[in-house]
């Protein structure tokens, strides 16, 4: 504040380092400092979905975004989703029946009924533990792969590390030998392997090629390999912990 003059978050510099930070604040949390991150997941636990945000814009303006990022890649809506409670509202229900969603449920119900976001309370509670299985894999990312804090300098260099992670985690899901198909994909004759290596390419297409280009490394990563001997060890290191 100078002279009494209040400025807007988006326009305060918060780093001299990195100006490119926002101000993050999520309820009653202490204040953040980075960049927020959007994921979604699946059955076969990979991301499938991860999106850096630019601000520190609400969740339930960020579902529906998520919900037709989704559906441009897989071609169809997922026919049961779950959310957390901060992307609830009657807006977004609505509109995720419309784009052909059956059951969406939320962790919070935010004033909607049960019966119009699925068909019965054992779906809903299906639903809602199934999202919770996420916090298991937003764990993993955190203790295993980095992400509390990112040490690479720059906007680029920050979505370079953020997508690194992202890959490498699903690379070793992917491979993870205790890993089950789901009783439908058994039911149908479908392949897991083919289902999984299509969920593990998904958020590799999705990030900017320059992104994961070993010939342009972080400018504190030297160029005699370093960079693809950092990306591998984070796997190997990350399968110890999965």
């Amino acid at each position: 504040m100078l002279a009494g003059e209040p400025v807007p978050a988006g326009e305060k510099l918060v780093s001299l380092f990195e100006p490119h930070a926002d101000i993050i604040v999520k309820g009653g949390r202490d204040v953040e400092y980075g960049h927020k991150l959007n994921l979604t997941t699946g059955r076969s636990g990979m991301i499938l979905d991860l999106v850096i945000e630019t601000g520190n814009p609400r969740d339930s303006d960020r579902l529906l975004p998520m919900l037709e990022r989704h559906i441009a890649f897989y071609g169809q809506a997922p026919r049961q989703a779950a959310a957390d409670g901060g992307f609830a509202s009657r807006d977004n229900l609505a509109t995720a029946k419309i784009l052909g969603v059956r059951d969406m449920a939320f962790h919070k119900k935010a004033g909607l009924r049960i019966e119009d976001m699925v068909r019965s309370n054992w779906v809903c509670r299906k639903l809602r533990n199934f999202r919770a299985g996420i916090e298991a894999d937003i764990s993993c990312l955190k203790r295993a792969y980095g992400l509390p804090r990112c040490t690479w300098r720059g906007l680029d260099h920050f979505k370079s590390y953020i997508w690194s992670s992202g890959v490498a985690y699903n690379l070793v899901v992917s491979n993870r030998p205790d890993a089950e198909p789901p009783s439908e994909l058994r039911r149908t004759g479908q392949s897991w392997a083919s289902q999984r290596a299509r969920d593990c390419a998904h958020i590799a297409l999705c990030a900017d090629p320059s992104v994961l280009d070993p010939a342009h490394p972080p400018k504190n990563v030297s160029t005699n390999g370093k960079w693809l001997q950092m990306f591998a060890k984070r796997s190997v290191y990350g399968r110890k912990l999965v």
